[in-house]
């Protein structure tokens, strides 16, 4: 039979199959497309086997796997697509339940791109002073094109010529572990994608927080990617575990609501990010756009849904960059100016008239901004649109003429509070006074009307029960844990391609540099006992998120607006 094992090895070195603890059989080819991919023949073992890395020339024994493997079926002809020092190729990894049916704006393909149980590994190869240039330079907007790119799944290997590679993220670039994008040619596709992000969890020991929120995201029925994990080479050096997600750029779009027809009209994909010093903002401004705006711009602006004027496009393109264009023109900003317009005139108090619940959903898809702002509380998400105005994307429905609102980017949350944060806020059951829901524009008009109030109490309390109440959380965290223990070793055990650029504020840096860039323990990072202060283990986040909810709930139930006061239970 044929065994088949990817491998990072020196020119010096050979690997080899070892049968029932005392038959070596070398494997001397590797895979047309990868160095990586090395295969052999060799008779099939009566109990197990292992593989092992030689020295070619005197045959020494360097390293060997510490286990063995089940000999494989007596019909089988050739293993998996196996990696060396990783025990399992398939792993039993739990899914969250679907809480809320999908959205009906979302119409996703079928596609394998994330595949259940499965770390598929990349190779990507090309001129080595490209790519040295490309981690020297971690900082600059560069693009390494020309690129060749191998997926190796379990049972599948597939190639891919003229591969772009960056350096991707804001404050993961300042990390010696750098996070990338990858994009395909137009004419090649990875199961439908053309587009992906490296997630690098560069300070994230658990390696699971991103991947809790996309995963919450998913069962919330929002619109958002799904995550799952790849083990990354470039040329001959070994890189790490990376979270797998797809960029949010064509043909994420036509993928997410269009089914993949490429004919789907689509409209205008904006992401929200956060304010920035009001001197930049006022660059080049009118002097009416700049008095209508001196409240604001005396502190800064945000990307809210503050209504900025309906002459003063510039504003809305600069909180709300367009992240895909339309099928047919130019970005149109009118919905967006109509809604935030029509939020300006809503009152602070509740409001009971009839015709307030088709008004608001004449502009917004209103399901989706609550689930939105559900999501951001149960995952205690502090970098999202609730506490932050930043990491949302807004979609422009065309065909139903409204605007659709998610999330992305969930590394600052499930149990991440950065010292800024009123911690028993952030950890309070009662989610109406999280940071930012009292004060936000959105968040404190759209909860003054009954029946969104009511629709909202009820998503937390079916998605408290769901997700916490059921152990769906823990149970996901500790299949997780299982499958990534071999994979986080790995990716400690490698030099990082980048260096530290950091500038940290004098509270954070001693705990940040201390703590997390001298590497906290995996086991110590999911399960604890706590060694940061601004990062709670990840299964206790579950523990406690779902315990402070559930008590505030169990007070709550029939009192919709009761603002009840609990104990709150932090780390």
């Amino acid at each position: 039979m044929t065994y088949k094992v990817i491998a990072n090895i020196p020119d010096s070195q050979t690997i080899a199959v070892v049968l029932d603890d005392r038959q070596v059989y070398l494997l001397n080819d590797t895979h047309e497309a990868t160095s990586l991919l090395h295969m052999g023949k060799a008779p099939r073992p009566s109990n197990d086997y292992k593989y092992v890395i030689l020295d070619k020339d005197t045959k020494d024994m360097i390293r060997q796997e510490p286990f063995t493997r089940v000999a494989p079926f007596a019909s089988t002809e050739s293993t998996l697509n196996e990696h060396f020092s990783i025990s399992w190729n398939r792993a039993d990894e739990y899914q969250l339940v679907n809480v809320f049916d999908p959205l009906p704006v979302i119409r996703r393909i079928e596609s394998k791109i994330h595949v259940q149980g499965q770390i598929p590994t990349l190779h990507i190869t090309g001129n080595p002073s490209d790519i040295d240039s490309l981690h020297h330079h971690q900082l600059e907007d560069i693009d390494v094109e020309d690129l060749q790119m191998i997926y190796i799944s379990v049972n599948e290997v597939k190639t891919f010529d003229h591969v772009k590679l960056s350096i991707s993220g804001r404050s993961t670039r300042l990390m010696p572990k750098l996070g990338y994008a990858i994009q395909l040619s137009k004419k090649q596709e990875l199961y439908g994608h053309r587009r992906f992000k490296l997630r690098a969890s560069a300070a994230d020991p658990t390696f699971m927080t991103e991947n809790m929120g996309y995963s919450m995201a998913n069962a919330m029925g929002l619109p958002a990617s799904q995550y799952s994990y790849v083990r990354l080479y470039i040329n001959q050096q070994s890189i790490g575990l990376f979270g797998f997600v797809e960029h949010l750029k064509n043909p994420w779009v036509r993928n997410e609501f269009g089914n993949g027809d490429k004919d789907y009209q689509q409209g205008t994909l904006w992401v929200g990010q956060n304010s920035f010093n009001k001197t930049e903002v006022s660059q080049g401004e009118s002097s009416t756009t700049t008095n209508r705006l001196s409240n604001k711009t005396q502190q800064q602006l945000h990307a809210d849904f503050s209504y900025f004027g309906r002459d003063n496009v510039g504003l809305y393109q600069t909180f709300y960059p367009v992240k895909e264009k339309p099928s047919k023109g130019e970005p149109d900003y009118s919905r967006l100016i109509d809604f935030t317009e029509f939020l300006s005139k809503q009152p602070d108090t509740i409001v009971t008239h009839p015709s307030v619940v088709d008004a608001w959903e004449h502009h917004i898809d209103v399901e989706s901004f609550l689930r939105t702002m559900a999501l951001d509380l149960l995952t205690m998400d502090t970098d999202g649109f609730v506490a932050n105005n930043n990491n949302f994307l807004l979609y422009d429905d065309v065909e139903r003429k409204q605007l659709v609102l998610s999330e992305q980017d969930f590394d600052l949350s499930c149990g991440i509070v950065l010292p800024q944060y009123n911690a028993s806020r952030v950890w309070g059951g009662n989610y109406s006074e999280f940071p930012g829901m009292e004060t936000q524009p959105l968040s404190s008009k759209i909860l003054q009307v009954p029946a969104f109030r009511e629709k909202f109490d009820e998503l937390m309390r079916h998605a408290t029960q769901q997700l916490f109440t059921s152990g769906a959380v823990r149970k996901r965290i500790d299949t997780l844990y299982a499958m990534l223990q071999e994979d986080v070793a790995w990716d400690k055990s490698l030099p990082p391609v980048g260096e530290f650029k950091w500038k940290l504020p004098a509270n954070m840096s001693s705990m940040m540099s201390d703590a997390m860039m001298k590497g906290v323990p995996f086991e110590q990072a999911v399960y604890g006992p706590a060694s940061m202060p601004i990062q709670t283990p990840i299964a206790e986040w579950a523990r406690l998120r779902g315990e402070n909810l559930e008590a505030f709930i169990q007070q709550t139930t029939g009192q919709p607006y009761a603002l009840a006061q609990q104990p709150i239970k932090q780390n």
